[in-house]
């Protein structure tokens, strides 16, 4: 193990620079492994406190003949005493077996004083891959955020559109720097403007309410309102999510997150059943590793729109939860309800 130090003491304080690095094989009858661990450190000490900046990197290789793995760490770390500590860490690993199992992870965290901050993208041959936020603030500048099915989209960003005036837009699919207020179903813009209904007629008339209830029976329902007998576009919208630090265990065997909403004309259930759709979401849960914080991640979201032909000079409309099933209660659920007559 090659290690080089370098030690001066001058007018009371002290010096000291030192660089370990360690590498190791083994190959034995079950498996093959290569390690190697690489340490900088620098501390002056100066009236009984220590100031010290360090590089650490390890990495370790490992295959039994049924699994590969490997995994890669790199922290930078900055301390003064009693003061404080902050420390930037990047992870790598990878794992392969004969079960099938295809898995990659990379982690970017820092730590100041505790206060654990970073991502985590985890990706497997079995879905798509989850990227995960830990106390951290997403601050795209001029990027922007794009949902496009093909048919319909959304945008998110700033100034973005033929005219440089969008912060969001949604209505059909079509290249970005196309998007307009007068081609959106909705947009809000740079000037601070809003709009809810896919036209600019003034004639519009919208009726918008939302639920937060955590409850899986959560309801919510527009009362009663003046309608002009044209044709309504109702939108219900569900949001479910879960977000989780270190969740101690994970389901053995974790349900695929299911919800029914059900649109009702009327102001309950006991109105008209207009529509009735299943919502699916996704399910994450890691434990983590040494070093390495795990998480679980949760969500449904989703979006039923009917359009109501049934005229008449008023309305209104229910919608109700039924049917959750999930594998934790959430942290936040949003139903909203929209109707727009054009």
């Amino acid at each position: 193990m090659p290690l080089r130090t370098a030690t001066v003491v001058d007018q009371g304080a002290t010096f000291d620079a030192r660089f370990i690095s360690q590498a190791k094989a083994i190959s034995d009858g079950d498996k093959a492994q290569a390690d190697r661990t690489d340490i900088l450190t620098a501390t002056v000490t100066k009236l009984g406190q220590d100031i010290t900046a360090t590089f650490a990197q390890q990495a370790k290789a490992i295959s039994d003949g049924d699994s590969a793995s490997a995994t890669a760490l790199t922290q930078l770390t900055a301390r003064i005493g009693d003061f404080g500590l902050v420390s930037v860490q990047q992870a790598f690993s990878v794992l392969a077996d004969r079960t099938g199992k295809l898995e990659g992870q990379y982690t970017l965290s820092i730590d100041t004083n505790g206060r654990l901050q970073g991502f985590k993208l985890a990706g497997s041959a079995t879905g798509p891959a989850t990227f995960s936020f830990i106390d951290t603030d997403l601050n795209m500048g001029l990027g922007r955020v794009i949902y496009n099915t093909g048919v319909v989209m959304q945008v998110q960003g700033i100034g973005f559109g033929r005219d440089g005036d969008l912060l969001e837009w949604f209505g059909p699919s079509m290249p970005v720097n196309a998007c307009t207020r007068a081609n959106a179903r909705s947009y809000k813009t740079t000037d601070g403007n809003e709009y809810m209904g896919g036209s600019l007629s003034a004639g519009t008339r919208t009726n918008a309410v939302r639920s937060t209830m955590l409850a899986a029976t959560a309801e919510v329902t527009t009362g009663e309102f003046e309608s002009a007998g044209r044709a309504r576009i109702v939108t219900v919208s569900l949001l479910f999510s879960t977000a989780r630090q270190n969740p101690g265990s994970c389901p053995v065997s974790p349900v695929t997150p299911t919800v029914t909403v059900e649109l009702f004309r009327g102001t309950s259930a006991s109105g008209v059943v207009l529509a009735t759709r299943t919502l699916t979401g996704s399910f994450f849960c890691d434990l983590g590793r040494p070093n390495e914080p795990g998480s679980l991640i949760e969500q449904i979201s989703g979006a039923v729109t009917f359009t109501d032909n049934s005229g008449g000079t008023s309305s209104g409309y229910y919608v109700r939860l039924a049917n959750r099933n999930t594998n934790t209660f959430p942290d936040q659920q949003i139903l909203s309800l929209v109707s727009v007559e054009e």
